[in-house]
């Protein structure tokens, strides 16, 4: 007798704990689980050595823009005056002002139409050519510039126009909004430099 009382009450607490656990109450909702954290940036160890910039011709004419985050953008030009945009010879040097090593991000360098703008006088941007086709974001694309150390791009104008633009006057700079390697930093871009078409 004693033995099914206990189980008429064993059945009435379990019948309560699960209406209880529907309804919730008295219960408390098992904790949410923990998303794992991101995993930090992995820096590389190595520092490759600074490319100098080739001596330039007297020709050349050249406006320097020094950002925050210690990297130098300076954008040349090897004439200011051409018949046609695509005889443009557009070099640029990237040149780190701090003391630490500056993790520069090489992804994407060589695509004149992501790094490059253009625009007429009256600021009016000059569309370039397609983009290149997307691919993902690689950290290891990267060159580490020294303290004190350059390094060199160079461009054609045939790499930015899709199409000729008009005769008239117009300004070109390089811009590079994530410039370090492991995402943090300022944007980096030269000054405007002015440029004529002349044919």
């Amino acid at each position: 007798m004693h033995a099914d009382r206990a189980g008429r009450s064993g059945a009435r607490c379990g019948a309560t704990a699960l209406i209880a656990a529907l309804l919730g109450c008295g219960a408390s909702a098992p904790p949410a689980p923990s998303e794992p954290a991101a995993p930090a940036a992995v820096l590389t160890a190595t520092s490759a050595p600074g490319l100098a910039p080739p001596a330039r011709p007297r020709s050349w004419s050249q406006i320097v823009h020094l950002d925050p985050s210690g990297l130098r953008a300076s954008l040349t030009l090897a004439e200011s005056r051409v018949k046609k945009a695509t005889d443009l010879r557009i070099r640029v040097a990237l040149t780190n002002t701090g003391s630490a090593p500056y993790p520069y991000s090489t992804w994407f360098l060589d695509a004149a139409s992501l790094r490059l703008q253009v625009r007429d006088v009256d600021e009016a941007p000059f569309n370039s050519g397609p983009p290149p086709m997307p691919r993902e974001f690689d950290p290891a694309e990267r060159h580490v510039i020294p303290p004190g150390g350059s390094f060199v791009v160079e461009y054609s104008g045939n790499e930015y126009f899709g199409i000729d633009p008009a005769p008239g006057d117009y300004e070109i700079r390089f811009l590079h909004r994530s410039p370090r390697a492991d995402g943090a930093g300022a944007p980096i871009e030269s000054e405007w430099v002015r440029f004529e078409i002349r044919p």
